[in-house]
């Protein structure tokens, strides 16, 4: 089976080949140290064209979701339903990802989450985040 892949740009492509080595990086500002996500071009607090990718924690919390009930792509029709959310980095920068190793009922806004790699194909996985606490799982 194919899945979907993001389609890559030079923006994004330090992003998804840290994540296929297991590492949940950031870009962040040279200059003035702000984190980024999704990755720009400038810095929008200080406009500096300076830029790094950093290794940060995977730690996170819930800023919102919803379950899916119909599916956007045949490849992840099997996957019905399923969460997905806006988590906010301990960096604090907020992104969208799959949120997995949870009952669906059990979702909370706030909860506290962790970084894990989802395998979708021997060459390709994805950033997913799952409860922090092996409590909140059950």
């Amino acid at each position: 089976m194919s899945y979907i892949r993001p389609s890559l740009d030079a923006l994004e492509e330090p992003f998804w080949s840290y994540i296929q080595k297991g590492r949940l990086s950031i870009q962040r500002c040279a200059a003035c140290g702000q984190f980024r996500h999704p990755p720009q071009p400038i810095c929008a607090r200080c406009s500096s064209f300076d830029d790094e990718w950093v290794e940060v924690s995977g730690q996170a919390t819930l800023y919102s979701f919803t379950v899916v009930h119909h599916p956007v792509h045949p490849a992840i029709e099997s996957w019905v339903p399923y969460a997905t959310g806006v988590v906010e980095l301990a960096e604090g920068v907020r992104m969208v990802s799959l949120i997995t190793g949870i009952a669906l009922d059990r979702i909370r806004v706030g909860m506290k989450l962790k970084c894990a790699f989802k395998r979708m194909a021997p060459d390709f996985q994805l950033p997913v985040f799952e409860p922090a606490a092996a409590t909140e799982a059950a």
